[in-house]
C-alpha cells in the first residue's frame, strides 16, 4: 500500500477515535449526573446503557490499535540503513528519517504544541506550590513536572541536538514524571476505596507514560525498529481516554458538587494530562503531515526528500 493510503487511514482512524472519545466523554458526564453519589464517587443506580457503550468504546479502542499495526509505518534505523546501502552515509551516522521528522525544526504546529505543553507543566507545578498544601512527595512530582516542562519547552532548540546525551536524558523526563504520577496515585489510592473515575485516571496516566517513552526512543542510537504505528496509537488512545477522565472531572467538581472526584489529584494536575493530551494530538497528526516527505525504498521509509529542512 502506497504511503499517501496509509497517512490517509491513519488521519481518518484517529479522527474517528478521538470524535468517539468526544460522544464517551458527554455521556460520562450525564451519567454521572444521573447515577452517581456525588459524595462518594460510586455508583447509585445501575445503568446498563452506560455499560453497553463501554464495552463498545473498549472494543473500537483494541480495532483502533490493530488498526494502526495493519496500516502502520515502519523506518529503517540507522544500523540497517547502513547495511542495505539504502542511502549513502557519513561518519558521523546521521539520524534515520523517522527521528529527522519527529523532531523537523520546520514543524510549527509540534513545535507550538511541545512548547505548550511544556510551559503548562511548569506553570501548573509552580501554582501547585504556591496555592496548595503539598506533602513531600507531591512536591518531588512537582519538581519533576517543572523538569519534563523545560525538556518539552526546549527540545526543538540547539540545546538538545539529535543523538546528544543531553536529549536522550531529557527525553526521559516526561516519563519520569508521569511515571512517578502514577506510582504516587496507587499510594494514596489504597487509603480510601476509590469511585469510578479509579480505571479512567490510571489508562490515562499508563498511555501518557507510554507514549512518552516510546518517543524517547527515537532521541536513542540504539539498534531498535523505530515503529511509528506503535507510538502512533498509544498517543491518540491517551488523548482520547484524558479527554474522557478529565473533562467531567473538571467540568462536575467545579459546577457541582462532586467532591469526590478531587480526592486524589487537583485542578493544576488534570490541566497538566490535559496539556499532554494536546501535545500527543497535535505531534501526532503533524507527524502524519510529514509523512508526505518521505520516500519509500524496498518497502521501508528512510529518505526525506526535502535533507534541507530536516
Amino acid at each position: 500500500m502506497s504511503l499517501t493510503k496509509k497517512r490517509t487511514l491513519l488521519t481518518i482512524g484517529a479522527a474517528a477515535f478521538l470524535f468517539l472519545s468526544l460522544v464517551m466523554t458527554a455521556l460520562r458526564m450525564v451519567a454521572i449526573y444521573t447515577a452517581v453519589d456525588p459524595a462518594t464517587g460510586f455508583y447509585s443506580a445501575d445503568i446498563l446503557w452506560y455499560d453497553v457503550l463501554l464495552t463498545v468504546f473498549a472494543a473500537f479502542g483494541i480495532l483502533f490499535f490493530g488498526f494502526s499495526y495493519l496500516f502502520g509505518v515502519r523506518f529503517c534505523t540507522k544500523t540497517e540503513t547502513k547495511e542495505r546501502n539504502l542511502t549513502p552515509m557519513d561518519s558521523q551516522m546521521r539520524p534515520t528519517c523517522g527521528t529527522r521528522l519527529m523532531y523537523a525544526t520546520d514543524s510549527t504546529p509540534r513545535i507550538f504544541a511541545s512548547a505548550f505543553c511544556g510551559f503548562s507543566l511548569i506553570t501548573f507545578a509552580l501554582l501547585s506550590f504556591i496555592e496548595l498544601a503539598l506533602t513531600p512527595m507531591e512536591i518531588a512530582l512537582q519538581v519533576l513536572a517543572i523538569l519534563a516542562g523545560i525538556y518539552l519547552l526546549l527540545q526543538y532548540t540547539p540545546l538538545f541536538p539529535l543523538y546528544s546525551a543531553r536529549r536522550t536524558l531529557g527525553a526521559l523526563l516526561p516519563v519520569i514524571w508521569s511515571g512517578a504520577t502514577l506510582v504516587q496515585y496507587f499510594l494514596t489510592s489504597n487509603r480510601i476505596a476509590t469511585g469510578e473515575y479509579h480505571n479512567w485516571y490510571i489508562l490515562s496516566l499508563v498511555t501518557i507514560t507510554v507514549f512518552f517513552f516510546l518517543q524517547s526512543l527515537f532521541t536513542t542510537p540504539a539498534r531498535v525498529l523505530y515503529r511509528f504505528h506503535t507510538l502512533y496509537a498509544v498517543g491518540i488512545l491517551g488523548a482520547g481516554l484524558t479527554l474522557i477522565f478529565t473533562v467531567p472531572t473538571l467540568l462536575l467538581s467545579s459546577f457541582w458538587c462532586y467532591s469526590a472526584y478531587m480526592q486524589y489529584t487537583n485542578f493544576y494536575a488534570l490541566m497538566g494530562l490535559i496539556a499532554c493530551a494536546v501535545y500527543m494530538t497535535i505531534f501526532l497528526f503533524g507527524f502524519l503531515h510529514d509523512l508526505g516527505k518521505v520516500k519509500n525504498q524496498n518497502g521501508l521509509y528512510d529518505i526525506c526528500e526535502d535533507e534541507t529542512s530536516l
